[in-house]
């Protein structure tokens, strides 16, 4: 019958409304459940992809610290950039501020000392940018300057400025130095110049007038050989990674790692002399075969199979 909108007895308008049902709990459950499980397919993909992300961010901020580096000795005869300056009365400054004096890097913004996040820069690894563990910032009373081994130190360290600047200058750093602090006149052990410790590429620079704090003089880039295998920078922080070598490089900021096996657990960023970056296995770079309590030493002290170098005793 013209007009008339049913079929075999069905109106469309009811047609319409059962298609129009609502899900009911179970297809909401089934639906909710396959959600869940995709998440916990991705979500480690997408955890993995961002971390992935800030170990390469990290590294290229690395390569940049090695190409002003690099600027650096071309302006100054050729050295190895000094690990530390030493100026009277006890006053130091590290070689990010000398980096910065030069005008080699920006200034990184750092609006207040006790402020909890590093400044963004290159000097600062993304993996630790909110965690500070060392400072020397002006009414910054946490947290002790080089930790513990319970608590694994590491993160970014924040150093106001005492000798290069005339003003107080606060930089945020996350990278250590292949450097000694040591001078001439330090303990018997530490006099020889043929000691590991004064193999190391970065030396420190001395303006104080006291003769005791005489440094040993700083090297050429040209005269240390095989500069593709000589660590230079790292993930960790300070210098002097002779000492407390599992602290001051740290494996703990790609890859898995297990505290309770420093020198044998993740991976660290490395900046190598000639400039080049690699993400290396902790267990790759040079440690005391008998303690692993030092990460420099003679060749013959080191872990077999490692051919990398810290310090020119070494080779």
């Amino acid at each position: 019958m013209a007009g008339n909108s049913s079929i075999s007895g069905f109106g469309f308008n009811g047609w319409l409304r059962q298609q129009r049902r609502a899900f009911t709990l179970v297809e909401l459950l089934v639906v909710i459940g396959i959600i869940a499980v995709l998440i916990a397919i991705l979500m480690p993909a997408l955890q993995g992809a961002r971390k992935q992300a800030r170990t390469i961010q990290c590294a290229n901020n690395l390569r940049g610290i090695g190409q002003v580096c690099a600027v650096y000795s071309s302006q100054n005869g050729g050295v190895v950039i000094p690990s530390v300056f030493w100026g009277p009365g006890g006053t130091n400054d590290a070689w990010a501020h000398l980096l910065l004096v030069s005008n080699l890097i920006d200034a990184p913004k750092v609006d207040d000392p006790l402020q909890e996040f590093a400044a963004e820069s290159i000097l600062v690894c993304p993996e630790v940018r909110q965690t500070r563990t060392a400072s020397t910032s002006p009414g910054d009373t946490d947290p002790s300057y080089f930790g513990t081994p319970a608590n694994n130190w590491d993160g970014y360290e924040r150093r106001a400025s005492t000798f290069l600047f005339p003003s107080t200058t606060i930089l945020d750093f996350a990278y250590g130095i292949n450097g000694a602090s040591w001078f001439k006149a330090a303990a018997a052990s530490t006099k020889d110049p043929n000691n590991y410790r004064f193999g190391v590429p970065s030396a420190a620079c001395n303006f104080s007038s006291d003769p005791n704090e005489d440094c040993h003089p700083l090297k050429k880039v040209t005269q240390i050989k095989n500069n593709a295998d000589m660590v230079f920078m790292f993930d960790g922080v300070a210098w002097n990674q002779m000492q407390n070598g599992a602290y001051r490089a740290t494996g703990g900021r790609h890859g898995k790692f297990d505290p309770k096996r420093l020198y044998d657990t993740g991976k660290l960023n490395v900046l190598f002399l000639d400039g080049h970056v690699m993400t290396l296995a902790r267990t790759e770079l040079p440690s005391n075969a008998g303690t692993f309590t030092e990460w420099a030493g003679t060749r013959a002290q080191m872990r077999p199979g490692v051919h990398y170098y810290t310090s020119i005793t070494q080779f």
